[in-house]
């Protein structure tokens, strides 16, 4: 149940006491579009969300990037053959370009470009266990940087678009792996979580030396020192499995769901101004959710699962008090979601990709 959620502390202390016994759900109220600047090719789609083609067909994405460029985006994931794949688009996702890879991938599961549009890593599985791959051209080409432990299951990755990159995951005993770079990836370093911590799943950035890291188990990371060292955030989500992070303005976002619940519900949690990380009051019926986008600290997109495996998206324009259900019109679940501002964004799931000139909104 939702309220299994207690209060997350993000500034030290006891954690705080659970929530009530019963979470509100908040009301489905209207989405004030940004009116962004999107990318000029793409700027006759329609309202709301419409799928782009992609050169894989119906594969499963993955992972999304999009830079501050509306006309920049990436996506991965894992082709029907069950071969991984990496495309590129500077065309806003009406054209995308199939990357160069090494041999020998199943999958990649996290993607991470930075604010150059040149510079990125992925996160990928094979059957010896995992990488890291890197381009160093807008993701044309991409070359191993690290391989890692058979061991290792790496789902995320996140860099602060210089020095720093970080990769997490989890070993096969289901405890949390955390690798970190400081020199661009030219090194690597296990860093040692703390005790207790389970696989990680999700991983951002959340500005200077500070980033956040989720997974099983309700396990919240964080670290202030550009990830040398990591604590558990006070409090706890038992029962919480937290698949995506974003953060932006100064918030924070985490979301999953309910493994226990028959419809895995989903849940999120939102760290605002006060350093609390407090439950979100979500509408009622929320599917499962998977991953979480986060644009100037008022406005974020939730995805996932809906009824009968469909598409499901939540947005907010105020920070999280309101929320609005968007229509994708889709029959597949998503897994990813990426915005370049407040307008131009795209989702991605077992289906392909959509993409938005209007922040989803269809207006």
């Amino acid at each position: 149940m939702l309220a299994a959620i207690l209060v997350l502390a993000g500034c030290g202390g006891r954690p705080a006491p659970a929530a009530a016994s019963t979470t509100p759900t908040a009301p489905v109220a209207p989405f004030a579009p940004a009116k962004d600047p999107v990318c000029p090719t793409a700027a006759h789609l329609g309202s709301g969300w419409n799928p782009e083609a992609i050169p894989q067909g119906n594969s499963d994405i993955l992972a999304l990037a999009a830079a501050s460029d509306p006309c920049q985006v990436w996506a991965a994931g894992k082709s029907a053959s069950g071969e991984a794949f990496i495309l590129a688009s500077t065309t806003g996702g009406m054209t995308w370009t199939v990357a160069n890879l090494p041999p020998g991938y199943a999958a990649v599961q996290g993607l991470a470009m930075a604010g150059d549009g040149r510079h990125g890593w992925a996160v990928a599985q094979a059957g010896n266990g995992a990488a890291l791959l890197a381009t160093a051209d807008g993701g044309a080409d991409w070359m191993l940087a690290k391989s890692f432990p058979a061991a290792a299951d790496l789902d995320a990755v996140a860099t602060d678009g210089g020095q720093r990159i970080w990769a997490v995951g989890g070993t096969s005993a289901g405890d949390a792996l955390i690798f970190a770079s400081q020199d661009g990836g030219r090194t690597w370093s296990a860093e040692t979580p703390p005790a207790g911590a389970a696989a990680l799943d999700a991983l951002t950035w959340a500005g200077g030396t500070s980033a956040w890291a989720a997974g099983d188990h309700g396990t919240l990371l964080e670290t202030s020192d550009g990830g040398l060292h990591w604590r558990t955030v006070p409090g706890t989500t038992l029962g919480t499995t937290l698949t995506g992070l974003a953060a932006s303005g100064g918030q924070a976002w985490a979301v999953g769901y309910l493994p226990a619940d028959p419809g895995q519900r989903g849940v999120g949690i939102h760290r605002g101004a006060g350093n609390l990380w407090l439950p979100l009051r979500l509408p009622g019926a929320t599917g499962r959710l998977a991953a979480v986008a986060a644009v100037a600290g008022r406005y974020a997109w939730l995805v996932g699962q809906g009824p009968g495996a469909s598409a499901s998206i939540l947005a907010t324009s105020d920070g999280g008090a309101d929320w609005s259900q968007q229509a994708p019109g889709s029959a597949f679940a998503l897994n990813a979601v990426a915005f370049a501002n407040g307008s131009a964004g795209w989702v991605g799931g077992a289906g392909g990709v959509l993409a938005t000139v209007d922040g989803g909104t269809g207006q």
